[in-house]
């Protein structure tokens, strides 16, 4: 495709060359393009123009009054060419830009926040964008640097780093068991109300020793959100699995009680999930490492981030 304002834009910055240099030789060797380019680049542009932009003599050129004008405007361009190269260069190799991350709510409260904090403090000049949400963002078409992801990756135009394996956790408020017995074998966990999270299969897998055990959970409370989830099991309206992110500091205080402590959930693997070239930029880089440096279950250790 032959497009004519591509030419000229080409043949603008080239004149511009040869005003700044002062002759079409110095211009050629600066751009790193042989003399007869230079001067078919000025000729064809003087043609679409239709005037003379430069007086030509065997050893410089001059411009015309026309040229004059005309290289002015030209002048801006190249400037702002070299501008934009030089911003891009220096969102390759500093810390400076912009970074935007999507992460799920409660692991972001938990985790993203202090993180950010650390990060900002370390790099000022990076400006970051967080979204905190429960919902599977389309990188690309929302300009998503980095996600936050559990699971397996689904699009082949992503790319992902595994971060870390979280535990997961059968959970229940202390209420909660005031009028039922605690479970002590699958068979009566099946019987128990559970708060179903419909963003995950409703088969639960546990496995102790060489054994394996998988049933349907079943409960009159079903959501989409890990923090409505949470806050149900803290209600005591029944079991609910939860991560490690959400569980540690409500087991530890007492809020919750871990059950069935010597069967294991499969572990949830934690991904960071990025677009094909997304860590070219500096900016992008330094955010996916700190996340594969300080995973969830590091973040006491956030504030040693220097």
């Amino acid at each position: 495709m032959n497009d004519p304002l591509l030419n000229e834009i080409r043949g603008m910055l080239v004149f511009a060359r040869v005003v700044d240099a002062g002759s079409f030789s110095s211009a050629a060797k600066r751009i790193g393009i042989s003399r007869a380019v230079v001067s078919y680049q000025i000729k064809q542009l003087e043609q679409r123009l239709g005037v003379r932009l430069l007086n030509r003599s065997t050893r410089t050129t001059s411009t015309t009054t026309a040229g004059r004008t005309y290289y002015e405007r030209c002048k801006i361009i190249l400037e702002q060419a070299e501008r934009a190269h030089s911003d891009i260069q220096n969102l390759r190799e500093e810390a400076v830009g912009r970074v935007s991350l999507a992460c799920p709510v409660n692991l972001g409260l938990r985790w993203i926040v202090p993180l950010a904090n650390a990060f900002r403090r370390r790099y000022p000049n990076i400006e970051l964008d967080i979204n905190f949400s429960e919902n599977i963002t389309d990188l690309i078409q929302s300009g998503t640097d980095i996600a936050v992801r559990s699971g397996p990756l689904q699009d082949s135009e992503l790319h992902a780093v595994k971060l870390t394996d979280l535990t997961r956790h059968i959970c229940a408020s202390p209420e909660y068991f005031t009028s039922r017995s605690i479970p002590q074998t699958i068979e009566q966990l099946q019987h128990h109300q559970w708060i179903v999270y419909s963003r995950t299969s409703n088969k639960l897998s546990l496995n102790k020793g060489n054994a394996s055990f998988t049933f349907e959970i079943k409960g009159s409370l079903n959501t989409n959100d890990a923090a409505a989830r949470l806050q149900f099991a803290l209600a005591g309206q029944g079991l609910a699995v939860i991560p490690f992110y959400d569980a540690e500091q409500v087991l530890a205080n007492g809020e919750l009680i871990e059950i069935m402590r010597d069967y294991q959930l499969p572990k949830l693997e934690l991904f960071a999930v990025f677009p094909q070239g997304a860590t070219q930029a500096k900016a992008v880089e330094l955010m996916l490492d700190m996340l594969k440096k300080y995973p969830p279950h590091k973040v006491a250790d956030i504030n040693l981030f220097t």
